[in-house]
């Protein structure tokens, strides 16, 4: 699924943790916009494309960057993320050495 398909499936989940219970058309393209952002960023850090459209940290990191974001705060969620990023890197590279049929 591309980074547009999975915005789009999480912009309600996004404006229900948002508190925004109201219908704009420029909020909802901020949303989605930072939900992208936040997946290409999340992405190029844990080092492998996730699917957030399933229940799992990575899901719940992408909704604190765009609080994070939302908040002018972007470099605060880097700081305080970066345990949390570092665990999804390497359970990726744990499962990449599982499902590696070269050994």
């Amino acid at each position: 699924m591309a980074l547009s398909e999975m915005a789009l499936s999480l912009l309600d989940e996004a404006k229900n943790r948002l508190g925004i219970t109201w219908d704009d058309y420029n909020t909802e393209q901020d949303l989605i916009g930072l939900l992208q952002r936040g997946m290409s960023y999340l992405n190029r850090h844990i080092g492998t494309t996730v699917n957030y459209t399933e229940e799992t940290a990575a899901k719940e990191l992408l909704f604190s960057y765009v609080i994070y974001v939302r908040s002018n705060a972007f470099s605060d969620f880097a700081v305080n993320y970066a345990s949390e990023i570092l665990s999804l890197q390497l359970y990726q590279e744990i499962e990449g050495y599982k499902n590696d049929t070269t050994l």
